[in-house]
């Protein structure tokens, strides 16, 4: 008991589960929500148009108008995601060349937690703190093994 674990379980104490079944149980409790989410937004903007909308009807209603409207009255952050749903939002580089999201490349490695570590020292040592600093934060608790996302150079 010295390692912080019990020897025996005691009696009453929550079952083991393994990361996955965690995971899944958090993905199911997200869809669920996205569901209640999207029928939410169909109910509100059908009583307030006092008519049957669609999905996509409704999305435009509760979510776009007021951003284009707020975009129009001079709201940076209303801009932004207006800019963003247009896919003309700059990417910040020196060309004026527009960055999209789709085009950016990952490599994802399953490592333990000694490697990991080991990995992002490796970053930090080739000087890309940046990267070495984005492997860190996606090592979890316990020892692995943990997906480790990395962006292609």
């Amino acid at each position: 008991m010295s390692d912080g674990r019990f020897d025996i379980r005691p009696v009453g104490a929550a079952p083991l589960f393994d990361s996955e079944s965690g995971r899944a149980a958090a993905r199911r409790r997200w869809e669920r929500e996205r569901e209640n989410t999207e029928r939410s937004i169909v109910a509100f903007a059908s009583e307030e148009l006092d008519r049957e909308v669609s999905y996509e009807e409704a999305i435009n209603y509760v979510v776009n108008l007021p951003q284009f409207q707020k975009a129009l009255e001079g709201h940076t952050a209303a801009a932004k995601f207006v800019a963003q749903k247009l896919d003309i939002l700059p990417g910040g580089d020196s060309d004026g060349q527009n960055i999209d999201a789709r085009q950016v490349h990952v490599n994802v490695y399953q490592l333990g937690r000694p490697q990991a570590l080991r990995f992002a020292e490796d970053l930090r040592s080739a000087n890309k703190i940046a990267l070495a600093a984005m492997v860190e934060t996606q090592i979890g608790e316990g020892d692995g093994p943990f997906d480790i996302s990395v962006p292609v150079e």
